[in-house]
């Protein structure tokens, strides 16, 4: 039952596409004369992705580009985004080192056709974070789709999802925002709230028994607790009786089951994502970007 719902999504889901493979160019974007929501050349699921979406990818990921490519001596300036001579050695796929990074690690791990063209060739530091930027985003357009497949939300788009972190803003800060914006959100705050949505999104999702791949049974539960090794401290102490035990403890690997039939999912979604991006754009996106501040 779990991999037949796996393998209906992969095939409902199977639309990767890769746009301007022919090799041609295009003018360098500037990233001054698109406002946040101007579409730029990428593409995601169908939909464009805006400009402040895209910025917004690259704010997170700034950090990790900087240490994947940066020496640690010098100072990252705009001589650092328009080299091609850094080399980048940490790869996309990361060693998980808690039940959360193994969990997100197979979604990490999962790349668009898009995605493994444009990440294959990235050892300088704009093509890098332009990797990782558009992967960022194809990981929480997965989020999206699964959210919307399971009528917790009307659609996927980012219009709808900007929608809904606005609802999110705590009532203190009201209109009091003064510094940067993004789409109108306080900036400083705008990453907190897409993870929060996220959060949200996931959680509502793996405790539906009627979303797609949740409706798990005792059987499938029972055997995923064997497959694996446990420990539940305390809650179990003192327990002699094993189907009181299992009474405790079964609706713990149950969650535990869920979230991981859905992180299945969502992996499953990214790799075949329709993303369409033209990586010369991508690319001079990301220099003017960071070069700009």
């Amino acid at each position: 039952m779990l991999v037949a719902a796996i393998v209906a999504l992969t095939i409902f889901g199977f639309r990767s596409h890769l746009g301007r493979v022919d090799g041609s160019t295009s003018p360098a974007m500037s990233v001054r004369k698109l406002s946040d929501n101007a579409p730029t050349s990428l593409s995601i699921d169908g939909q464009p992705v805006q400009a402040g979406q895209l910025r917004y990818a690259l704010r997170e990921v700034k950090t990790q580009v900087v240490a994947d490519c940066g020496d640690g001596q010098r100072s990252i300036g705009s001589d650092f985004w328009q080299s091609t001579e850094e080399t980048c050695t940490t790869a996309l796929r990361t060693k998980p080192r808690s039940q959360a990074e193994r969990l997100e690690t197979q979604v990490d791990s999962a790349l668009s056709t898009a995605t493994s063209a444009l990440c294959q060739d990235a050892k300088d530091p704009a093509h890098h974070a332009a990797c990782l930027a558009v992967h960022l985003l194809e990981k929480q357009q997965s989020t999206y789709h699964l959210a919307a497949d399971a009528g917790q939300t009307e659609n996927a788009t980012w219009d709808d999802v900007l929608s809904n972190l606005r609802e999110l803003i705590p009532p203190n800060l009201g209109d009091k925002t003064s510094g940067p914006t993004t789409y109108g959100i306080d900036t400083d705050i705008f990453p907190t709230l897409v993870e929060r949505y996220q959060t949200q999104l996931a959680n509502q999702y793996i405790n539906d028994d009627d979303a797609p791949g949740m409706d798990v049974t005792d059987k499938e539960v029972r055997a995923y607790y064997k497959s694996r090794s446990w420990n539940f401290g305390p809650s179990i102490e003192g327990i002699s009786s094993e189907s009181e035990k299992w009474k405790v403890i079964s609706p713990l690997v149950e969650t535990d089951l869920r979230r991981t039939i859905y992180d299945q999912l969502r992996a499953s979604t990214v790799k075949h994502m329709h993303t369409v991006a033209d990586p010369n754009d991508v690319v001079d996106f990301v220099q003017a970007t960071y070069t700009q501040g």
